[in-house]
């Protein structure tokens, strides 16, 4: 007899959600996201065709990015959401439209098991994992809106030192778009630290 399913989901029934959340006091303005927390594997999906070595690599998953993120969010008082399945199923952090949403090669490592996927594939995948985080999210951002709480969304990664041959020279990073008023500050605590190599990159589109 086959797996129970969540309904209309990759998802089996004693399988971890797509999601965790941890509330916080209720009160902290931060909201902070986790993205690629593991590197779990709906069984559905068996190992993709990689080994073991390939699921423990940056590939999957953003390595130590859980435990930095959950220490943040604790320091914060923050409401946290961080995402229970590698990027490899879907990747969280990338538009349903990318290329690379469903990546087929990944850093040189090709991915098997995401060759050749159906739109149905795609979209129960989606439906899966993808759109119950991203809901999440939306969810608490609106009910704070309501709730006339103000909302700084910090989103935590980590980055893997080297990359396809290449090493990192990079300590931290910080990602921002539009709205620098905690980039900014940040970025100058961090450069404060003769000890640190600090990256950084400004998404202005």
């Amino acid at each position: 007899m086959g797996q129970e399913l969540k309904t209309n989901s990759l998802l089996a029934l004693d399988e971890p959600p797509a999601y965790e959340i941890t509330r916080g006091d209720g009160g902290s303005p931060y909201l902070v996201i986790c993205d690629h927390a593991s590197h779990r594997l709906p069984r559905a999906l068996g190992n993709l065709g990689l080994c073991e070595a390939d699921l423990a690599t940056h590939i999957a998953w953003d390595i130590g990015i859980l435990g930095v993120a959950r220490c943040l969010a604790q320091s914060l008082k923050a409401f946290f959401i961080f995402q229970n399945y590698s990027r490899l199923v879907i990747d969280c952090n990338r538009p349903l439209s990318a290329p690379d949403s469903i990546a087929q090669k990944s850093a040189e490592v090709d991915i098997p098991g995401n060759q050749n996927l159906s739109s149905a594939d795609r979209e129960l995948r989606q439906a899966s994992v993808f759109q119950p985080y991203h809901d999440q999210i939306q969810a608490e951002v609106d009910r704070r809106e309501r709730a006339g709480l103000q909302t700084i969304l910090v989103s935590m990664h980590s980055f893997t030192p080297v990359f396809m041959g290449t090493a990192r020279p990079w300590h931290v990073g910080i990602l921002y778009n539009r709205e620098k008023r905690l980039a900014l500050p940040l970025l100058q605590l961090l450069r404060s630290d003769a000890f640190l190599v600090v990256g950084t990159i400004s998404r202005t589109r």
